[in-house]
């Protein structure tokens, strides 16, 4: 069987880009592919030299403009010239730039980051503490470092998440039908799950989005992606915050909600005084505004539900190839989220 990890070097050899865009690198004494088929669709391999290891990733093909990435490694780098050490700089390509393409796909090299993604294992308050602060650190730096960051006005996230749950409303009488045909067992029990909550909740969240966008909050570069598997520890210091893909303008209650929601495993209003507690460490360094408070709640809510609904679209109307024992376990977190509230 052709693995995602074998499709990967076979199309364009990892080695063979170190070799062509990186030469201060030398021959590595292991590369090694440590995730080709991930939900981001991203490829990464860790690069061992004796110079320490590296993180080379190739961006899925499509997806990642040039100068969008340029952006974001601006950022990372302004963030990294603050003080703020637990994120990957990009290392400068022979092109003097911080990726090179080739053959149509981009690529960047940055530094392997130390630590574990183990909060769930060993959820210390001196962890959580860490965490926050570094988020509430890197929203400042970020704000201070934007000219496009704003002081009122709607997160693009909402008119977004309005714009998906129209569609996948559309996409409903699909999803039934290929529920009612669906051989994998495991699959069909939790995706059935999921669009029964669905069905129930779709309209309350997307009157709670229409309330919401009617309330500006400050607009400034948020991570979008920043969740479990991306703060790796060292003890119970954050010694890495990894991938930076999804940057972009919009509000800081996407990023706790989306943050928040991964470590605790819970929903904001079942779990509000943990939620409380870890809000109030993050505003140390950064006051929430009364706006960007009462969002956190709906994205969350709406974060969760969406991303369930994502994967049944996949399977039944895009007809997406994903790993199913993984996505079935993701879709299973979900759901226990969702039939708890």
């Amino acid at each position: 069987t052709t693995t995602p990890e074998s499709r990967v070097m076979n199309s364009i050899h990892p080695g063979q880009i170190l070799k062509s865009h990186f030469p201060a690198i030398e021959s590595p004494g292991r590369l090694v592919p440590v995730e080709a088929s991930g939900f981001s669709g991203a490829a990464i391999f860790r690069v061992d030299t004796q110079a320490g290891s590296f993180c080379l990733r190739r961006w899925p093909t499509g997806t990642m403009s040039g100068s969008r990435l340029a952006g974001i490694h601006r950022l990372v780098t302004e963030i990294f010239r603050s003080g703020i050490r637990v994120v990957p700089v990009p290392l400068a390509a022979e092109n003097g730039l911080s990726f090179v393409e080739d053959g149509g796909t981009l690529w960047q090299l940055e530094p392997w980051m130390p630590g574990e993604a183990d909060f769930h294992e060993t959820p210390t308050a001196a962890r959580l503490e860490s965490a926050l602060t570094m988020l509430a650190r890197i929203h400042n730096v970020g704000e201070a470092a934007s000219p496009a960051a704003i002081h009122r006005g709607t997160p693009q996230t909402i008119p977004e998440r309005l714009e998906i749950l129209r569609e996948t409303v559309r996409d409903s009488v699909r999803i039934e039908a290929g529920l009612s045909q669906e051989s994998d067992a495991r699959f069909r029990i939790v995706a059935r799950k999921i669009a029964t909550l669905f069905a129930k909740r779709q309209t309350a969240i997307t009157a709670a989005l229409n309330d919401a966008s009617r309330n500006p909050v400050p607009i400034l570069p948020c991570l979008r992606d920043v969740w479990h598997d991306h703060l790796l520890f060292s003890g119970d210091t954050l010694t890495g915050l990894i991938d930076f893909g999804a940057v972009r303008l919009d509000t800081v209650s996407a990023d706790l909600s989306r943050l928040l929601g991964s470590l605790f495993q819970s929903s904001f209003e079942l779990d509000r005084s943990r939620w409380d507690e870890a809000l109030s460490i993050y505003e140390r360094s950064r006051p929430l505004t009364t706006g960007e408070r009462s969002l956190i709640p709906i994205l969350d809510e709406s974060g969760v539900i969406l991303s369930g609904m994502h994967w049944l679209r996949a399977r039944y109307v895009r007809n997406s190839p994903f790993d199913l024992p993984r996505v079935c376990e993701r879709l299973e977190s979900i759901a226990a989220r969702l039939e708890a509230r």
